[in-house]
């Protein structure tokens, strides 16, 4: 019974934690080679891209700050503050300056950062993550908001990203060739052409001239001696 009691009085603070689990599979794709339209692809030459790669860059988009961010606002936007973490919330709530509020803040940061957990299997494109709570079905929905953030940044990366990209290039393009066709006209009105095609036709066609006049020229000089 002493035993008993004592243990109770050790353990009566230990809150049973609960962990929601999930997996996925990663694997190359066009993020991490060029595929060109014609010729060969750069899949398996150059740089050698390992599953090992793969699943730490990946990995690493799972943890980032970003991730972590999207997954706060998913449980303010569901309404979980107080089935998650209601000392905090109260706190973020009861801060009356900005110092008080952002360490709240930054209190929440650390128990998402600490609880949640990404775990690349060696040798292999599956990634393993989890989430701890002492509520099992908010360690359930916090590791589906973490899966769903981190497609979505992996979205905003390599497609998003991508086409912001382009858009940029096509425009200084737009400005490159608008600059050439300045130029082009700029040399036009200096050298009094004004329609270049023609110009080029009628040139082309005196310079045949002249090369036939000094063929005959040659040719009487020639004849002449």
């Amino acid at each position: 019974c002493v035993g008993a009691a004592g243990a109770f009085f050790v353990t009566k603070d230990i809150k049973r934690t609960y962990k929601g689990e999930g997996r996925l599979l990663v694997q190359i794709g066009s993020e991490y080679t060029f595929d060109p339209v014609s010729g060969q692809s750069s899949q398996g030459g150059g740089v050698l891209l390992t599953p090992d790669i793969i699943t730490l860059n990946e990995a690493g988009i799972m943890k980032s700050q970003e991730v972590i961010q999207s997954v706060k606002t998913q449980i303010e936007q569901n309404n979980l503050q107080q089935a998650f973490a209601p000392k905090i919330y109260a706190e973020i709530a009861a801060a009356n300056n900005p110092i008080a509020a952002t360490k709240a803040q930054l209190k929440l940061h650390d128990l998402l950062e600490k609880s949640y957990e990404v775990e690349p299997q060696p040798k292999s494109s599956i990634v393993d993550l989890s989430f701890k709570h002492e509520n099992g079905a908010v360690a359930v929905e916090v590791t589906r908001f973490f899966m769903d953030a981190y497609m979505k940044q992996r979205q905003s990366i390599f497609v998003e990203g991508a086409v912001d990209v382009v858009a940029d290039r096509r425009v200084a393009t737009e400005e490159q060739l608008l600059l050439n066709e300045a130029e082009i006209q700029a040399f036009l009105r200096k050298t009094g052409i004004s329609e270049f095609g023609t110009e080029r036709t009628g040139a082309t066609t005196r310079l045949e001239n002249l090369r036939a006049e000094i063929n005959t020229l040659t040719a009487q000089m020639t004849e002449t001696e």
